[in-house]
């Protein structure tokens, strides 16, 4: 439940308003890729969070706003100027996607940005799609420990999921049904005991991940 860059937060952040996306100017081929992953973090999550989705031209004034997550259909390496814009942190150039996400004082998300390269081949645009989408969600650390994971990286490796894996449609499952906006790692292992399926040395794993400075 950490996140990606600077850990700064020491506490779970998640939506409690609906999850809504904004894709802007998508071209045919990302359009497709993130309504598929769309489909799936729904389903993931129905019953637990509402969502929608809408494809909306660049001169809708929603764009950026609070309480939508937008998705830009540009490569990371030109889209520091979008950044700027919109308050987002500055991509890495190598990245092909990237995401930043906002909470208030209560851990409560409120706004997102996220930019995929729309020229990926058809696999890493599907990944990049829903690992993005994903992360903007609240569960934004990637992991070295379960390789089927859609958030695995590694020193040497990452992954190149198009589907979510067992282990992280657990994770939406507990970050929305079991945890609450400022839950820290304590309140996250007890939740991780009464419900989580996996292993006890994962449990340790992620409860670790999740303490600041992690």
């Amino acid at each position: 439940m950490g996140a990606e860059i600077g850990d700064d937060r020491g506490a779970v952040v998640r939506w409690q308003q609906p999850a809504r996306y904004l894709v802007v100017s998508a071209p045919p081929r990302l359009r497709q890729a993130v309504n598929a992953a769309f489909s799936l973090l729904q389903d993931a999550l129905r019953g637990s969070l509402e969502m929608e989705i809408e494809h909306v031209f660049s001169d809708d004034k929603r764009i950026g706003c609070e309480g939508y997550i937008t998705l830009f259909a540009i490569a990371p390496c030109d889209a520091g100027a979008l950044a700027q814009q919109h308050g987002a942190q500055m991509p890495q150039a190598d990245a092909d996607g990237w995401f930043t996400i906002a909470w208030n004082r209560s851990f409560e998300l409120t706004r997102a940005v996220v930019f995929v390269a729309p020229d990926l081949n058809d696999k890493w645009l599907r990944h990049t799609a829903l690992e993005e989408m994903f992360q903007a969600l609240g569960p934004s650390n990637d992991s070295a420990m379960i390789k089927d994971s859609l958030l695995f990286e590694s020193s040497t490796t990452a992954g190149s999921h198009g589907h979510l894996a067992r282990v992280d449609r657990e994770v939406l499952r507990l970050l929305y049904q079991s945890l609450q906006p400022g839950d820290r790692a304590g309140e996250i292992e007890q939740a991780m005991h009464r419900s989580w399926d996996f292993a006890d040395d994962v449990i340790r794993a992620q409860v670790e991940l999740a303490r600041p400075g992690a």
